[in-house]
Formats: structure tokens, C-alpha cells, sequence
């Protein structure tokens, strides 16, 4: 979901600056520079939302590791095949791996739409 997200929203900005990529190719900015310009830009908002959701995420299980949560409350109370109170767990290391792996997704879902600025000829940018 995240990756389409991503996706959707690179592809958006790429649509919006079609004119703008169009005068930066014919001015003689290169197809790798324009290209680049959305990776970073890509890479940038998956850092800065990776950050949030870290800070945010991390704040919220450490806040809530010692709660209790029963979700008998949730379900009625009816039996049961376990037990209805449970604990979340702060772990740092699941952390930090779910931000690399976010960070990650956001990369690859900024390449492909990123990729069809290579496919952009100047003149047709300009006309659009």
C-alpha cells in the first residue's frame, strides 16, 4: 500500500513539472540530472515520513508497553480459546528494521515513475 502510495505521488509531481522538465532538458540539463532531481525528491519524502512513523510508532508501543489491553472489551465476553489480555513489547531492533524497510519501498516505488523522465522528449514537454 505504501509502495503505490509512493508511487501515485512521484508520478503526480513528474506530471505536474512536465513543462518544467521540458525547458531544463532543452536548456541542456541531462536526462540523468532530471532524473535524479525525483529520485532525491522521492528519497526525501520517504526519509522525512520514515522519520515520522519511527518517532511516532515507537513513541506510541513504548507508551503502551506497560498497559495492559483487553480485548474482551472489544468482543463481548464471550469464551475465549486464549487468553483476552495482552501486553505489546518494545523492541528497538523491529524498529529500526521496519524504518530500513520503509525507506526501502520508497526508493523502489520513486525509480519506476521516475524512470519515464528518461522517455520525455524536450520539445513535446514544452508543448504540453
Amino acid at each position: 500500500m505504501a509502495g503505490f502510495l509512493i508511487f501515485n505521488t512521484i508520478s503526480m509531481i513528474i506530471i505536474e513539472r512536465y513543462r518544467e522538465i521540458g525547458l531544463l532538458s532543452s536548456l541542456g540539463m541531462s536526462r540523468g540530472t532530471v532524473l535524479l532531481t525525483f529520485l532525491l525528491e522521492g528519497f526525501y519524502l520517504g526519509l522525512i515520513g520514515t522519520a515520522a512513523g519511527v518517532i511516532i510508532g515507537g513513541l506510541e508501543t513504548f507508551i503502551l508497553s506497560g498497559i495492559p489491553i483487553d480485548i474482551a472489551l472489544l468482543f463481548g465476553n464471550g469464551e475465549l480459546p486464549y487468553s483476552a489480555t495482552f501486553y505489546l513489547k518494545f523492541a528497538a531492533n523491529i524498529l529500526v528494521f521496519n524504518g530500513i524497510q520503509s525507506l526501502i519501498i520508497t526508493i523502489v516505488s520513486s525509480v519506476i515513475p521516475a524512470l519515464r523522465v528518461l522517455r520525455l522528449n524536450p520539445m513535446d514537454a514544452m508543448r504540453a
